[in-house]
């Protein structure tokens, strides 16, 4: 508790104490005849108003009362002349001369990049000297000092810069979706040793960098339906070969007046496309006419699997009968889950992101010629797969038959 003071009706104060300090017992005053012998050293006095530790007229004599002689204090002062220099005299010594280390009483700091500059001095005429001990000395920020040395000149670019940024130019031409890392893996294709985050740099300086697009949301899935749905045979598949797996899906393209319906089916090993088709309407016809197209082209053994969504265009009668003479295993994926059918999903965002956001289709045919040759001659000849090693799905495909 700390002590209290309280004003007293006649205007004096009086302190109250706590408990603890009354027991505390106070030093009493010797008697006088025990009480040694003053010295007739008086103390000083201290100027009226001052309130500084200079104005003291002389300093306090030592425990006993008696003051240091002239000789005594001549002495200590040629000791201290002649007592090795303390850390940082090499530091002050290396400036212009004044006392740089701290604020002496009523000076101004010296400027930070003057403390800088006695830093650099010093460093330069003695190496053993290190910056950590003279920034503390000097009382400047070590991150500060190196953030503003004089700064290095820029290296020069190298020798294949120009070559790159064409090839990078050249590569977006065809391909402007790409992103770096498909870069880096198409300029590694051509010949080219350069690190992903070199071709992310050249990217930003070139402007080939492209903002996401804003999906679109159409549902072309109508699974209320009363037809028989067959469970998902994929939950747990390791795909090993070609033809083991195809999934299919369908998606929607806008035109200026319309929609048209695009059917597509995909090997799940190579991810080549091998069916599709491009209707105005959205009905069973429309799976059907992609899935014989993909018949006609490969000959899947027995046995092998076609996944898809539960949506009336892959339950109908005409959809199952067919799958079931070409000998296939029917799946299907569970309501409300498009994970499922990942592979399908994300073809339908390479084909948006990469052919049909860039373009604006005024009719029918004309999107018909634009898919048509992104399928056929860009998706499955020429565009990278991750999941394939970087390589296209029909490159993939032929290393895959010759090993087989």
């Amino acid at each position: 508790m700390k002590n209290k003071r309280e004003v007293v009706p006649t205007g004096a104060y009086y302190e109250h104490t706590s408990p603890l300090q009354s027991t505390v017992p106070k030093a009493s005053r010797a008697p006088d005849h025990q009480r040694p012998e003053e010295s007739g050293t008086s103390l000083p006095r201290v100027r009226p108003g001052s309130t500084g530790g200079g104005a003291l007229e002389e300093r306090l004599p030592p425990a006993g009362g008696a003051s240091l002689s002239q000789a005594e204090s001549d002495r200590r002062g040629v000791e201290r002349a002649q007592a090795p220099a303390r850390a940082g005299a090499a530091v002050r010594a290396a400036g212009t001369g004044k006392r740089l280390v701290k604020k002496s009483l009523g000076q101004e700091p010296p400027a930070v990049v003057e403390r800088h500059t006695v830093i650099t001095q010093a460093r330069a005429q003695e190496a053993a000297l290190s910056v950590r001990h003279m920034c503390e000395v000097l009382q400047v920020n070590r991150a500060w000092y190196y953030a503003h040395q004089q700064p290095t000149q820029a290296p020069m670019p190298p020798a294949d810069e120009p070559a790159l940024c064409q090839a990078l130019q050249k590569l977006a031409k065809e391909f402007a979706r790409y992103g770096y890392r498909r870069m880096t893996a198409a300029l590694h294709r051509m010949g080219y040793q350069v690190n992903h985050k070199r071709v992310l740099r050249l990217m930003h300086a070139l402007g080939l960098v492209q903002p996401p697009h804003k999906r679109r949301v159409v549902s072309t899935t109508n699974s209320k339906h009363g037809l028989r749905v067959y469970p998902n045979l994929i939950h747990e598949l390791e795909v090993s070969r070609l033809n083991q797996l195809w999934v299919a899906d369908l998606t929607s393209i806008h035109l200026p007046e319309d929609f048209v319906s695009l059917a597509a089916l995909l090997d799940a090993s190579s991810r080549r496309c091998s069916g599709w088709q491009l209707s105005r309407r959205l009905d069973s016809q429309l799976a059907l006419d992609a899935l014989n197209q993909a018949l006609a082209e490969r000959h899947p053994p027995v046995g092998w699997i076609h996944h898809s969504d539960r949506g009336v265009q892959y339950a109908s009668h005409v959809s199952v009968q067919r799958l079931q003479v070409a000998g296939a295993q029917i799946s299907m994926s569970a309501r409300g889950t498009p994970l499922d059918n990942a592979q399908a999903e994300s073809f339908f965002k390479t084909v948006k992101v990469e052919e049909v956001y860039l373009h604006t289709y005024q009719t029918f045919e004309e999107a018909q010629a634009h898919l048509a040759h992104f399928l056929e001659e860009v998706y499955n000849q020429k565009r990278l797969h991750s999941s394939l090693g970087y390589q296209p799905p029909a490159e993939f495909e032929a290393q895959f038959s010759v090993l087989s």
